[in-house]
């Protein structure tokens, strides 16, 4: 795959999640990151350990392979549901993976929601590599007041922060939750994100959710039990 095509399906992916917004919404971006642990022309996939990853109060859920994926090919991917959660599958696809909603705390007509999305690449690149790659696909797409910072997930490079999402229709800005990270397996470096968004940032339920989700989630090498 070329670095224009990857390009373009990445900035197609954002801006459908983006969109989503209105229904309500969550948004997928990755921006101005630093691996951590690997370098260039090291294998990273082989750290992640489930013995690794951050236990929380919360049902873990497999996120499914989608049609047309090799099953096995993939990480394994789990995603926290809190209580009251439920799952939407209208944009499951390739790359958008996983999308739940909390309806029971709506705001203004919008629902918190919670996107997971997977891409890959052929061959490995590290964490550094990857990450910068995806700020210069997503710095034009109006992110702001973006902060992230550097930790691990299931020993795999990783980055978490916030920043404010782009005004799209009626939708004002919203401050989003991130967590991104890469894993190399099979012959391709995959790169998974998951984001959390509400329209009332302040509510302690779903700061409380959002916690757990993104503190629970799971990414691990293909195959893993």
């Amino acid at each position: 795959m070329t670095r224009l095509t990857t390009s373009r399906r990445t900035a197609i992916a954002v801006l459908t999640v983006l969109c989503t917004f209105l229904v309500p919404s969550c948004t997928r971006v990755v921006d101005d990151a630093r691996g951590v642990a690997a370098q260039p022309g090291q294998v990273f996939g082989s750290y992640a350990s489930e013995q690794d990853c951050t236990p929380v109060d919360a049902d873990l859920v497999d996120v499914p392979t989608p049609a047309g994926v090799a099953a096995g090919r993939d990480p394994v991917l789990r995603i926290p549901v809190p209580d009251g959660w439920k799952r939407i599958s209208a944009l499951d696809s390739p790359m958008i993976r996983f999308v739940i909603r909390a309806e029971k705390l709506a705001s203004r007509g919008l629902a918190p929601t919670a996107v997971v999305t997977l891409e890959s690449h052929r061959g490995e690149l590290s964490a550094r590599s990857f990450f910068d790659e995806q700020r210069r696909q997503v710095t034009r797409l109006g992110v702001t007041d973006l902060v992230l910072n550097d930790t691990t997930l299931c020993g795999l490079p990783a980055v978490r922060g916030h920043y404010m999402s782009p005004t799209i229709g009626a939708a004002g800005s919203r401050r989003a939750e991130l967590l991104s990270a890469v894993m190399y397996a099979k012959g391709r470096t995959f790169g998974v994100a998951v984001t959390v968004q509400s329209a009332d940032e302040n509510d302690p339920e779903y700061q409380r959710d959002a916690a757990q989700i993104l503190d629970g989630f799971q990414m691990l090498p293909p195959g893993a039990g």
